[in-house]
């Protein structure tokens, strides 16, 4: 498999270089198809496809079978993805990376919010004095941390200091590390640096023995985002709570062009039905997947999952040869008809239709394909359970995809 290096992660088999330009180069204050020529920029670069909402969102990360830390944030945040790949894909242990976009679609902040176990309890310490030493070892391994996602921590030993975080309103002891500086590995220029802080702090409610070692970190440049401003809306919540009213879900795509001399960051976003959400079952998917979320049901387990992923396609032929495409990976019998359902971009369809699924547990399926750019976003909403209501999440499903809207940046 080849391997790319990007600044945030590594990309596997086919992601592009284009993140070393969309999210630092970009942030510098510079735009994509103007570092790509090494010249200045091109009226009229910029979005493909039309503008795209920008939305307050919420992100969240389980930190264990039932409890979730939900991070409630304003405007501007995409969540990069693909979400699952075979490297690494957060900062440190179960996590997520996001980006703060400015308008041209470069990143002027760099978030990563996550857990990490705390040494197992019974060995003599207090929660106390397990918390402390986990956020001591976490500052210590931060260069190690950032390395991982092929950014570079310079500036020297991290310090934290202890602090309060607010969580549901109320105050939580925790550590917070006195700035430091990071840039992208391998890129050099004082337009790369960015200032980064980070909160550490054990969120409460958690089963004894088993706690985590919450993190929020972020990485900012001028005219980007605070890390007290994401600190401001923190929640514990059940899981199955965790998205209670829907959300809108906002993705960075990263994934390379078939045209090698072009650098598109992909931005998607659609609206997500409640109880939709991270899962560390989802955390335990192996593979490459665009997104994935599960909801659960009553009992803690899921009775719908959606999954996303993508492929390139031949822009030659016509879109509808895609579903024509994907039609030809189920089995002919178990096909419903092919429905054309329009998107939130104007002029443009996905082409939706059920089939059964080899999941386990599973009792019905359907699958939307869309044309995004030169890439094939393949949507597949599965129900799971005796008696699940197929219906009426045919019809979510499908009001999820009228809400897809996506441009095309580079």
């Amino acid at each position: 498999m080849r391997i790319l290096r990007v600044p945030g992660f590594m990309l596997s088999r086919g992601l592009a270089l284009l993140a070393l330009l969309a999210f630092t180069l970009a942030a510098a204050g510079e735009s994509r198809p103007a570092l790509a020529r090494g010249g200045k920029e091109k009226p009229g670069a910029g979005p493909m496809g039309g503008t795209i909402r920008d939305s307050a969102t919420t992100l969240s990360v389980p930190l264990d079978d039932e409890l979730s830390l939900v991070v409630g944030l304003p405007e501007r945040f995409w969540l990069q993805c693909p979400r699952i790949l075979p490297v690494p894909t957060s900062l440190a242990g179960r996590g997520l990376i996001a980006q703060y976009m400015n308008a041209r679609g470069g990143s002027v902040s760099m978030l990563y919010l996550g857990c990490v176990p705390l040494s197992p309890a019974g060995d003599g310490l207090t929660l106390e004095q397990r918390a402390q030493h986990a956020a001591a070892d976490f500052a210590v391994g931060l260069a190690k941390a950032y390395g991982g996602v092929e950014w570079e921590l310079f500036s020297g030993p991290v310090a934290v200091a202890p602090t309060h975080v607010k969580v549901d309103g109320k105050k939580v002891s925790g550590w917070r590390a006195k700035r430091y500086s990071a840039r992208p590995k391998d890129y050099g220029g004082p337009d790369s640096v960015f200032s980064g802080e980070c909160a550490l702090f054990v969120p409460p409610g958690q089963q004894v023995g088993s706690e985590q070692l919450a993190y929020i970190a972020l990485d900012a440049k001028q005219g980007g985002t605070t890390l007290d401003k994401v600190l401001e809306q923190l929640a514990i919540k059940p899981t199955r709570q965790a998205n209670p009213t829907g959300r809108r879900a906002q993705l960075n795509d990263l994934f390379e062009s078939a045209d090698a001399g072009r650098f598109p960051v992909r931005q998607i976003a659609f609206d997500l039905p409640a109880g939709f959400a991270l899962t560390p079952a989802v955390f335990a998917t192996r593979g490459e997947w665009v997104f994935i979320e599960e909801r659960l049901g009553a009992d803690g387990r899921p009775n719908a999952r959606l999954q996303i992923r993508q492929r390139l396609t031949d822009r030659a032929g016509p879109p509808s040869a895609d579903a024509t495409q994907e039609r030809g990976n189920h089995t002919a019998s178990t096909l419903g008809p092919v429905e054309e359902v329009p998107l939130a971009v104007p002029g443009k369809r996905a082409y939706v239709f059920t089939h059964a699924s080899t999941d386990a547990g599973a009792s019905a399926a359907s699958t939307a394909v869309v044309r995004v750019d030169d890439m094939i976003l393949l949507l597949t909403w599965t129900t799971f359970g005796e008696g699940a209501a197929g219906p009426p999440d045919l019809a979510a499903f499908n009001g999820l995809v009228k809400s897809l809207d996506y441009a095309v940046r580079w």
